[in-house]
């Protein structure tokens, strides 16, 4: 089963040049057809034999090239019977670049608005008991409440999937893998390996979203429209097949933010933007949530914004803005629906009351009529904003 994936996965096979591969009469342990291993070469001993140091221990090896002392290899096991063939991997095709990964991975990306709509017909689809049914169950009832969103909102980014890897690091430390039950990208990936048989449909391409961020734009987010899938129209096969397709698009998402991420300098100020699925009245919905870190330029910390914006069937589109200074929150809200302005409204004391509890201050408190564009500004503007 798949459970955790390598970056570098889906990349175009790798080219192998016949005349670049190594061949070891024995090996220097158990060697595995596939497996990546580094070489050093000790010296050349004849023209076509070399000297290499694999694992401390020196092995002579047939080159079909000469190689220079201290060179050191990238070499794939391609046979392991009768000889150990070793394919010379070029550096540059053993370590793509971001940008090369970032060809591979955006063009598939996709925001998983269609897969939650996917997930709960996919679920009563199959036998109550089945492996898939279980994990796509397992896999909804870790996803945030909106109604507490407010207090969980720490960890529902931290299992939002775009800190998979990280966490999984921090398991190899402490042996403690609970995180692995929560986190969103680590349940796509082992939904994706009980389909790992299962022909990918493309379907969904043709209702796909028609526009929607890009996974690391930090402009202020629009709601996401409702999925347009014909679920009433699909078959068994047809599910299975589209939501293989979709968790491939959703994680290609994530990882495509992820090497956005991984190509920013450690001194850039914050920008994270990511997608939040909540639940909401048995209905599930994708959030789309942008971070940002504002300098200061007189030496003092340095404050935050974050955006982010939902459509409800029955509030309409919603956005809020909130800066943080300190400990003190400006609160802006933009919605399109006159009931859910006097509803916001009348939510103030409850979630300023909430805030004061974690020690936050709301000094104010706005609701606008009407969804925020891209150039707006905050009324209250002597805060640095949180866009929610």
């Amino acid at each position: 089963m798949t459970t955790i994936t390598d970056i570098n996965q889906g990349l175009p096979p790798r080219r192998t040049d016949a005349n670049s591969a190594i061949t070891l009469a024995r090996a220097p342990f158990a060697l595995t057809v596939g497996q990546v291993i580094k070489a050093t070469v000790v010296n050349m001993i004849t023209q076509d034999e070399a000297l290499l140091d694999i694992g401390g221990r020196q092995i002579q090896a047939k080159t079909p090239r000469t190689l220079q002392p201290n060179q050191v290899l990238s070499l794939k096991v391609g046979a392991d019977s009768p000889d150990i063939i070793l394919n010379v991997q070029d550096e540059a095709e053993n370590n793509p670049s971001v940008s090369q990964l970032m060809m591979n991975y955006l063009p598939k990306q996709t925001s998983a608005q269609n897969l939650l709509a996917l997930l709960s017909r996919a679920a009563a689809n199959e036998a109550p008991l089945s492996a898939l049914a279980q994990a796509i169950n397992s896999l909804l009832n870790n996803i945030t409440s909106l109604t507490s969103l407010t207090q969980t909102l720490h960890h529902a980014i931290q299992y939002s999937g775009y800190f998979f890897e990280a966490l999984l690091m921090e398991t190899e430390k402490n042996g403690k893998n609970s995180f692995l039950k929560k986190d969103f990208k680590s349940q796509l990936l082992s939904l994706l390996g009980l389909l790992e048989k299962t022909p990918a449909s493309s379907l969904g391409d043709e209702f796909a979203e028609k526009s929607f961020q890009s996974p690391f734009d930090a402009k202020t987010p629009l709601p996401y429209a409702k999925s347009e899938l014909p679920l009433n129209m699909l078959n068994s096969n047809d599910l299975k097949g589209l939501l293989k397709h979709e968790i491939e698009g959703v994680l290609a998402r994530i990882t495509a933010s992820q090497l956005h991420q991984s190509e920013q300098s450690l001194h850039a100020p914050l920008m994270l933007a990511l997608d939040i699925p909540v639940q909401y009245d048995n209905e599930l919905y994708l959030i789309p949530l942008v971070i940002k870190e504002h300098p200061s330029h007189s030496g003092d910390s340095s404050q935050f914004s974050m955006e982010f914006a939902l459509e409800l069937e029955r509030l309409g589109s919603v956005q809020a803005h909130v800066g943080l200074n300190g400990n003190s929150l400006n609160i802006q809200w933009y919605t399109d629906n006159p009931n859910t302005l006097n509803h916001l409204n009348q939510e103030k004391e409850i979630i300023t009351g909430l805030m004061r509890h974690l020690g936050l201050n709301c000094e104010h408190w706005d609701c606008h009529l009407g969804l925020k564009k891209e150039n707006d500004t905050p009324h209250s503007n002597h805060l640095l904003d949180i866009n929610i």
